[in-house]
């Protein structure tokens, strides 16, 4: 093991570097809650412009994802095959 002297209140060779690492973390975090920013701002866009659209027409289109097939199921079932849905 190499033992290296240095004079008392001298600061250590890897505190500048930690000190690096905290500010590329801190600007990484910063972009990165600027990207979910930007991101949630254009989803609110466009789900406000799909409400005007459908606003327009009269309509509302449902889509339904069936995850499994299963007798707690049956009266959506029923529903769909007397066009209910």
């Amino acid at each position: 093991m190499v033992k290296i002297k240095r004079e008392k209140g001298a600061k250590s060779p890897f505190s500048q570097i930690r000190k690096e690492i905290l500010l590329l973390k801190k600007v990484i975090i910063t972009i990165l809650i600027g990207i979910l920013v930007i991101g949630a701002v254009v989803a609110a866009v466009i789900v406000v412009n799909r409400n005007s659209q459908q606003e327009e027409t009269g309509l509302t289109t449902i889509q339904l994802n069936e995850v499994t097939r299963s007798v707690f199921y049956s009266p959506q079932y029923v529903a769909i095959a007397n066009r209910i849905f």
